[in-house]
Formats: structure tokens, C-alpha cells, sequence
């Protein structure tokens, strides 16, 4: 992230010299707010995978993905 950054919120908190701890709460906070509920875990991340092609290939296939096990534990 810090070697191509982009405008996307974690680019900006690195590139703003935040400290790594606070950029760790305020990306739990910002993710912990919006998607609050199942249903919108669930449709952020079917929007992230149609929005980013290169990562839907590489779950593509997958019948189980830990990543989403986690995701669903902590908003739930």
C-alpha cells in the first residue's frame, strides 16, 4: 500500500503518518459501522469481488474461504 498508494482510506491514513495502531482501530471501526449486519457483510463483500476481478479469480473455485469465515464471526 505504501509503495503505490491510492486515495482509498487506509492509503491515506499510511501516507498521513498515522500511526499503524490507529490506522488498525479507525479500518476495524470504519468496516465494524458499515457493515453491521450479515446481509450487508455479505453484499460488501459480492460488490468487492464483481468490483475487483483479480480477486474473484482468485477465490474463484474456493468452496470454503477462511477470510469469510472471520468476516461473518466478527459481524455477527
Amino acid at each position: 500500500m505504501t509503495r503505490t498508494p491510492d486515495h482509498s482510506l487506509l492509503s491515506v491514513m499510511l501516507e498521513g503518518g498515522m500511526p499503524l495502531e490507529n490506522v488498525r482501530h479507525n479500518i476495524k471501526l470504519t468496516v465494524s459501522g458499515r457493515q453491521n449486519e450479515p446481509r450487508k457483510a455479505i453484499a460488501g463483500c459480492i460488490w468487492a469481488l464483481l468490483t475487483h476481478p483479480q480477486h474473484l479469480a482468485e477465490v474463484a473455485g474456493i468452496r470454503r474461504v477462511p477470510a469469510l469465515d472471520r468476516a461473518h464471526r466478527h459481524v455477527a
